[in-house]
């Protein structure tokens, strides 16, 4: 997968009460320089998204009954033929979630039915949100299984605004349960690269989330969990390593602040080590490389002892 594969993946989020033209502007421009899929908004912007991103390939997606499912169905009916009569290219709405949990099925069922027929008929893809965090898993199947009678075109784990997100486990039970009749998308607490391929690998083939721009940096600069050490030499072309050190330690992401660092010099001078540690390195071994020594290195490490 390469970076613009992956941002085709985003349905970039904005669904906060407080949302200006100003916050939507840039959610549009932010999607429209990544290629997103999609950007996720509620329904009142979905004239204003669809002007921003007049001439791209970035659907405007409306969220319907957002984010608690409550509003019945004749609303819900309501509000997704405005949105589509506003230019949404996508409807997300949320299921009567206590219609769900009374496990009243043919009102989901019927439900479900009206509303993706609307879609349908007007070329716009549907979503269903069932917002798993409220539900027990044979709840999750079932509607699931309804959903596979339906077809839907994608079954969604969350509105992000529910007391939890999207896991794995329900992302593999909705993929297995539709057994490649309904696309999975994944929303909810998706923050970072690492989580994001799981949901990928786990099956879920559209992300929800507002941390995009996020992920992609991630993604383009490692892949989280790849590396378990950096071996940093002092002498490079550009840099010097204390310098790089420093950056990687000042970074906000969690896996540079703390993956451990030997600095390796051609001296093995006091103040060398000294300023190695300072620069936030773990350790220091001197060059040419002692094997054995650079394996007690990293053993002490990881077992979380001082440099001797």
């Amino acid at each position: 997968m390469n970076k613009t594969q992956l941002a085709n993946y985003f349905d970039h989020t904005f669904l906060k009460a407080y949302a200006t033209e100003a916050d939507l502007t840039k959610l549009c421009n932010e999607a429209k320089e990544i290629g997103a899929a999609m950007v996720a908004i509620n329904t009142t912007w979905t004239k204003f998204c669809k002007e921003q991103l007049k001439g791209t390939n970035v659907h405007v997606g409306a969220a319907i009954s957002f984010p608690l499912g409550q509003a019945g169905l004749a609303s819900k009916i309501a509000e997704t033929k405005i949105a589509i009569e506003d230019g949404a290219d996508e409807i997300d709405y949320v299921i009567d979630i206590g219609q769900a949990k009374m496990h009243h099925w043919d009102y989901i069922k019927e439900e479900m039915e009206s509303i993706v027929s609307i879609c349908r008929e007007h070329n716009v893809i549907s979503k269903v949100i069932f917002e798993n965090c409220y539900l027990e898993k044979d709840e999750i199947k079932q509607i699931a299984l309804i959903a596979k009678e339906v077809k839907p075109d994608f079954i969604k784990t969350s509105t992000g605004f529910g007391t939890g997100g999207a896991t794995l486990e329900d992302v593999k039970l909705m993929v297995e349960t539709v057994e490649g009749q309904v696309k999975v998308k994944a929303a909810g607490g998706i923050r970072d690269w690492k989580t994001c391929k799981a949901m990928i690998d786990a099956g879920a083939q559209r992300i929800g989330t507002s941390s995009s721009l996020k992920i992609l940096e991630e993604f383009e600069y490692y892949d989280l969990g790849e590396y378990d050490m950096i071996l940093m030499d002092v002498q490079m072309p550009v840099v010097n390593g204390y310098e790089v050190t420093m950056a990687i330690r000042r970074s906000s992401y969690e896996l540079e602040k703390t993956i451990p660092i030997i600095f390796m010099t051609a001296n093995a001078f006091s103040e060398d080590m000294q300023h190695s540690l300072s620069a936030g390195m773990n350790a220091h071994i001197s060059k040419p490389v002692d094997m054995k020594l650079l394996k007690k290195t990293i053993r002490n490490i990881k077992l979380g002892r001082k440099e001797a």
